[in-house]
């Protein structure tokens, strides 16, 4: 006979066999696949079978043991079950935590399209320019504003080119997302190396003055990818009936480069109203020829929820926002290169 089979014989045997070990009750696997809730019950199966079995033919021990611990394995690989269910509910929970942590912040994913948002009180521009010496080499620089009093108000990553980084800040708060008030303010900035290794001080343009104007401001985020040696980045960004508003030129940094455009329609002067926004890159490489450029959505998260699936979906702006999709989290950047 070969191993791991039963001749409905001896299957009525086990099932006679199982019965008397349960005190005469029948026994069926219930829905979650567990055998029984006693370990001792694969015991009492081999036991009662062995007291039932016909003397002159009897059952062959070694197929019925191998038989039983194939049983107890079925009850393990469910229990292993129950336990990777447990884990992966537990990660669940702790992305959602992540995500909800995310709120207020900058996220960037791959896509086109952008939120255009108006300023926290809708109708004033806050306008702080400063300006910072870097060397070459330098992967981060962290900038930090301060007021009149010493205390900081705005910290964020700035741009890291060697040589001057211009800096134009609204004036509104990473610690409270509010306007601060006009006046003078001070910058900070500490530059690091791609090891981690502090780049010593950096000549700052010290201080500048916030001022505020009745203007009415306005603010969509994007960025794109530049291989080496790019030419000639052209930015169109189009509305949501595709025409276009706006047309500049954009940075030929290698990597990421930042787009923050105010809401001005290039063509009119006006401001242009909130919603959502697309934008296209052009840009060619050393030889002149057009080059696929790679474009990404960023935006503040506004409120964190889960779809029907189960699945985490971020709120930026009009837009949503997968939490498997996000590329990139930072501090809300109101500042940009000029």
């Amino acid at each position: 006979m070969a191993l791991n089979t039963i001749t409905d014989e001896q299957r009525a045997i086990t099932a006679a066999a199982v019965k008397a070990a349960n005190g005469g009750k029948e026994t069926s696997v219930d829905s979650t696949g567990q055998l029984n809730k006693d370990f001792d019950f694969f015991l009492k199966m081999l036991t009662t079978q062995l007291q039932n079995q016909d003397p002159t033919e009897p059952m062959d021990v070694s197929q019925m043991t191998q038989q039983i611990a194939t049983y107890s394995g079925v009850e393990q690989q469910i229990k292993t079950n129950k336990s990777l269910d447990a884990l992966l509910n537990a990660n669940k929970q702790s992305q959602l935590s992540t995500a909800v942590s995310y709120i207020g912040k900058e996220v960037e994913t791959d896509g086109n399209v952008g939120t255009l948002q108006r300023a926290k009180d809708g109708t004033m521009t806050g306008v702080a320019d400063f300006s910072y010496e870097l060397p070459e080499g330098v992967s981060t620089a962290v900038v930090t504003i301060k007021n009149a009093a010493g205390d900081v108000v705005y910290t964020g990553n700035g741009p890291v080119a060697k040589g001057e980084n211009a800096v134009k800040w609204n004036g509104i708060s990473t610690v409270d997302n509010k306007q601060v008030p006009a006046g003078d303010y001070t910058i900070e900035v500490v530059a690091k190396n791609a090891a981690g290794e502090d780049m010593g001080d950096v000549d700052t343009g010290g201080s500048g003055k916030l001022a505020y104007s009745d203007t009415e401001y306005a603010q969509a985020v994007f960025s794109y990818i530049l291989p080496k040696a790019s030419q000639g980045a052209k930015i169109t960004i189009l509305n949501a009936t595709g025409q276009a508003v706006f047309t500049g030129d954009g940075t030929l940094k290698d990597g990421r480069n930042v787009v923050i455009w105010d809401g001005k329609n290039s063509f009119t002067g006006d401001i242009a109203p909130e919603g959502k926004y697309t934008i296209q890159v052009k840009a060619k490489n050393a030889k002149g020829e057009d080059i696929v450029v790679e474009t990404r959505a960023v935006g503040v998260v506004d409120t964190v929820e889960t779809d029907a699936s189960g699945g985490i979906v971020l709120n930026v702006g009009e837009a949503q926002v997968k939490y498997e999709d996000i590329l990139a989290v930072r501090e809300a950047t109101p500042f940009y290169t000029l």
